[in-house]
Order: structure tokens, then C-alpha cells, then sequence
């Protein structure tokens, strides 16, 4: 089991993610892309729910044309990716 990771290091992979879709033509495929990217590099699934969590709300807002505000989403225990 990976270790939790500090929230300074989910604020970073967050705000990195938000980068990363709102440059995509598919930013829902690229959140997946970025999710799995995590996984691979060692991040415990809990960590990543996390990361996910945050950025759906985000990618909400861009998709309706409206300006991410930072800090607005709340990291949550519920899970975007599939139980192993």
C-alpha cells in the first residue's frame, strides 16, 4: 500500500490536471489519462480518488464556459475510478 501523500502534493497534481484537460479537446479522457498516469507512478488509489474528486467539479466549470476558482472544490472520500 502507497503512503497517503501530503495535500501540498494533491493541491500540485490537482492544479496540474486542471492545466492539462482545460488545454484537451477531450478533458474527461484526459482526467482519465492523468488518474492512470498517477497510479502508474506509485499513488495509492485513495490519493487519487482524491485528485479526481477535485478536478470533476473543475471540469465542470470549464465546460460551462466558466473560470476555475481555485480552492472551491473540496477533495471528497468518493471514488471516480472502479474498486480493484
Amino acid at each position: 500500500m502507497a503512503n497517503a501523500k501530503p495535500k501540498l502534493s494533491i493541491h500540485a497534481a490537482v492544479m496540474d490536471c486542471v492545466s492539462r484537460c482545460s488545454e484537451s479537446d477531450s478533458p474527461y479522457v484526459c482526467l482519465g489519462d492523468f488518474l492512470d498516469e498517477l497510479i502508474q507512478i506509485g499513488w495509492g488509489r485513495e490519493d487519487v480518488n482524491s485528485v479526481g474528486a477535485a478536478v470533476l467539479p473543475m471540469l465542470g466549470e470549464l465546460k460551462n464556459g466558466d473560470t476555475v476558482r481555485i480552492g472551491t472544490a473540496k477533495p471528497s472520500v468518493s471514488s471516480p475510478l472502479p474498486a480493484d
